[in-house]
């Protein structure tokens, strides 16, 4: 310990004359020698004494913000100061005494410790802190390290995600949250995160903002698979275990298919307007858009009109849905104010003259114009659509005015509105309207009168082309807006989904980067090309798991993929509605597919007794309706009794689904040893009986040494019917060695009831004493059946020993009742095996006959003997 004054010297506890000549310094620092210690621990420890020591002690205690150490006392004393002070002169210097005093202050010593917090030792650091993480992982041996912070997302049913994340991580999360914010649930382990791993199980279903709307959502679903179900049929393909569900390609099946989708989208649209994922108007204006496309047609039984007619009508129905598709968004661009036109400040017409011809609303649009004192327009607006007459004159005009500039002086909006009505829209006239309205653009204005739907669709994709070689290429191969283009963009919106209206949504594949498009673009486009549409659920929600709307087109068209009925099936069972989850899979268009996941969702949820009226309804929903396999049914049942501990339930689905030994096994370690124990059996004579039925007809192995015997034996019981009393309590003659030993009896004395009756006389008890007999003479071999079959029968557990035991019990009481002889209940001792205090009686018999035998050998032996007292017992039951 180095204790240095101020002026540098350093103090030491002898005088240096002494310590010299040793060359020791302090008696610190020689016991820190002796005992191989560092000397700062020695001290460290001096000052713990130090410190508890008593406070009446001659040391002082130095008190210091760190720590308390002792003062020692000091081993210099220096005499005490004169007060009297004595100036020196000049002439002569005099020395003065050394002052002594008692103590002389020391220093104290200040001791600041190094506190080091370590790590609790479950803590996990993180990668970048770790000899891995600094080295970059650059060995080959440290790829074990990475690879053990790593785990693979597994998804269970119902949506259900389960990964493995940090305690700190899953804590501050919200409970329930929107999908977007799945990131938030899925970030693992952070840089500064070092608690411990935890795994997390998430509850991933579409469903919507509040309760109200699943619940409504729940309607709309329940509405559109009823709807669906009564016209559809069940077909069964060669070697198929469960029949399939498919809506038959009869043009008037499907057409009343679709008209009945249609009813309920209508009726249901204002219920679900979900804030995540498809609203139920969105649904409604999909089924209406296949009625106006696929409708006529399948009025005509399923043949497309190529004649006139037939195109005129179609093309009504077609720009009519446009008109009420585009209707909200017409309202809303009105309901906003407008500034006056910078050209011609007049002129506050026109804007709105040009969003009612984009929303089709012609008779409005030419009253408008005609409110506003624009005849010429109103007289315009009245022949548009017509022949080709009228566009060249518009036309015409147009050019005249652009060659002598009176454009600029010219209203914007009345500039469109004109060039739309003569069908030479620039590309710079439609980019402010959405897909719908451009569309509608193309099909009221822009092509020629009463055009096919392929000529709709080729020129509004003809628009995104920004040459004109390109547009003209467009007549001859279509262009696919799928694809995404870094050139030739002409800023036109692409038909993408409504939820995709600020920002685009793309997948790469091995050819190119594909944009998500909409999917009443994809029915357009598909009824146009004659080709099947694509029905992902990118095309009409952001919730990647809602299939709905998806699944119900597929199965209407006859395209269904697979994805669809799986993923409908996991949101309906994420809602609850597990039963039209079945039904959802039962249009599964693989066989083996179909039966696996029929079946998981039956054994996930179906319960072990239909015990409410709900369960009641969807049990004969199942069997009735959608005719799923009985077998399937009663096997799912049977597991979800054993999970929920009801082996008689468990049995007995078993037995009718056709698992006779599975059956028989729980029998055998479940029921036998609590239905013996209870005294019970008559809870499951029924399923005996089926079982020995089965039995009969070699279908359940291994009975004859196990259910037989429980089966016999209630045979005999039903036949003859008694009551268990408890036996008398016994002494026994004393031992050799002088105790007594009292033992009780534990066996079952079984009383015939009816056989004998206090107020009978002797004479009826006779009579019935010699039916009794005769009963028990009737059941002989059954009870021989019995305790053959309970001989076979091997405990596993003491339960089943118990019950066996006591089964055997009953069984040597009927037997020494129905009077079997001695030689035959020895017999049955012997291959039974029974513990003692099970058959006491029966061995008592055989004793006593024994006994009785050896005394009558002996009377005879010797005539003058008396007579045995066996000729004159009787037997009492």
């Amino acid at each position: 310990m180095d204790t240095t004054e101020e002026d540098g010297e350093s103090q030491v506890l002898y005088p240096e004359p002494v310590t010299r000549p040793f060359g020791v310094k302090s008696p610190t620092s020689e016991l820190a020698r002796l005992e191989l210690r560092r000397s700062h621990n020695v001290q460290l420890m001096k000052a713990s004494l130090y410190a508890e020591a008593d406070a009446e002690d001659d040391v002082s205690v130095a008190t210091t913000g760190d720590q308390l150490v002792p003062q020692p006392p000091s081993l210099y004393s220096t005499p005490a100061v004169p007060t009297t002070k004595s100036v020196p002169s000049t002439d002569d210097f005099v020395i003065a005494p050394i002052p002594t005093s008692e103590a002389a202050p020391m220093k104290p010593l200040v001791v600041r410790p190094h506190t080091v917090v370590l790590r609790y030792h479950r803590k996990v650091p993180p990668f970048h802190q770790t000899i891995a993480g600094r080295l970059q992982a650059s060995c080959i041996a440290d790829m074990s390290v990475s690879r053990a912070r790593h785990s693979r997302a597994g998804f269970g049913p119902a949506g259900a995600l389960v990964h493995v994340t940090t305690r700190d991580s899953a804590s501050g999360l919200p409970p329930v949250s929107e999908l977007s914010e799945l990131e938030r649930y899925l970030r693992g382990r952070n840089c500064d995160d070092w608690s411990e791993q935890v795994v997390s199980r998430i509850a991933i279903c579409g469903r919507g903002g509040g309760g109200s709307t699943d619940t409504k959502y729940k309607d709309v679903l329940s509405a559109h698979l009823k709807a669906l179900l009564e016209h559809s049929e069940h077909s069964q393909s060669p070697g198929a275990e469960c029949p399939r569900l498919v809506l038959p390609a009869r043009p008037k099946s499907r057409l009343a298919a679709l008209r009945s989708h249609v009813g309920v989208a209508k009726r249901l649209a204002d219920d679900c307007a979900r804030s995540f994922g498809v609203s139920g108007a969105y649904c409604y204006e999909v089924w209406r858009l296949c009625d106006a496309l696929w409708g006529a047609d399948l009025e005509n039984d399923g043949v497309a009109g190529t004649d006139v007619q037939s195109t005129v009508n179609r093309y009504r129905q077609f720009v009519k849905w446009l008109t009420s598709a585009v209707a909200a968004d017409t309202d809303e661009e009105l309901a906003r104010p407008r500034p006056p036109e910078a050209e011609d400040d007049t002129d506050n017409h026109s804007g709105r003259v040009l969003t009612l011809l984009a929303g089709g609303r012609l008779m409005e649009a030419c009253r408008a114009a005609r409110d506003a004192g624009d005849l010429n327009m109103a007289a315009i607006i009245a022949q548009a659509g017509g022949d080709e007459t009228v566009r060249s004159l518009i036309a015409r005009q147009l050019s005249l005015w652009r060659e002598c500039g009176a454009n600029p002086l010219i209203a914007g909006s009345k500039l469109k509105t004109l060039r739309v009505l003569a069908g030479r829209v620039e590309s710079a006239d439609l980019i402010d309207l959405d897909w719908l309205r451009a569309m509608n653009v193309h099909a009221r204005y822009l092509c020629p009168q009463v055009p096919t739907l392929a000529k709709i669709v080729c020129s509004y994709n003809s628009s995104f082309c920004a040459r004109v070689d390109d547009a003209d290429a467009v007549a001859d191969d279509d262009v696919d807006l799928s694809v995404v283009r870094e050139q030739g963009y002409t800023g036109m919106r692409y038909p993408t989904p409504t939820y995709a209206r600020n920002a685009e949504m793309a997948y790469d594949v091995a050819t190119a980067t594909r944009r998500v498009l909409d999917l009443r673009y994809e029915l357009i486009r598909a009824r146009a090309t004659d080709s099947r549409p694509k029905l992902d659920p990118a095309t009409y929600t952001p919730d990647p798991l809602d299939y709905s709307l998806s699944f119900l087109l597929g199965v209407w068209f006859g395209c269904l993929d697979y994805a669809s009925p799986s993923g409908l099936a996991q949101q309906l069972e994420a809602a609850g509605l597990w039963h039209l989850a079945v039904q959802v899979l039962m249009y599964h268009p693989e066989d083996k597919a179909r039966a696996h996941l029929v079946r998981s969702m039956l054994s996930r949820h179906a319960p072990a007794r239909a015990d409410t009226h709900e369960l009641e309804a969807r049990m004969r929903f199942l069997r009735e309706e959608l005719r799923v396999p009985e077998q399937w049914i009663r096997l799912a049942q049977a597991h979800r009794a054993k999970y929920e501990r009801l082996p008689a339930v468990e049995a007995d689905h078993l037995a009718a689904a056709g698992r006779w030994n599975a059956a028989h096994e729980v029998l055998m370690e479940e029921l036998f040893p609590t239905t013996v124990l209870a005294d019970d059996l008559a809870s499951i004579a029924e399923l005996l009986e089926r079982m020995h039925d089965a039995a009969q007809r070699h279908h359940v192995s291994g009975w004859g040494t196990g259910g037989e015997a429980l089966y016999q034996y209630l045979r005999v019981y039903n036949e003859v019917s008694y009551t268990s009393t408890p036996a008398p309590r016994v002494r026994e003659r004393p031992a050799a060695d002088g105790r007594d030993n009292c033992s009780q009896i534990t066996s079952n004395n079984f009383i015939i009831q009816g056989l004998v009756s206090p107020n009978e006389t002797q004479q009826q008890q006779q009579q019935n004493s010699e039916e009794l007999h005769a009963r028990l003479e009737g059941i002989r071999p059954r009870l021989a059946a019995a305790c053959r079959a309970l001989a076979g029968v091997t405990p596993t557990n003491i339960r089943q020993a118990a019950a066996r035991a006591s089964l055997g019990s009953r069984l040597l009481q009927l037997s020494v009742a129905a009077g079997e002889q001695s030689r035959c209940i020895a017999g049955l001792l012997a291959t039974l095996a029974l513990p003692p205090d099970c058959s006491v009686r029966a061995q008592r018999k055989v004793t006593e006959e024994l006994a009785a035998e050896a005394s009558e050998g002996c009377a005879d032996s010797s005539p003058n003997s008396p007579v045995s007292s066996r000729r004159h017992v009787v037997t009492r039951i």
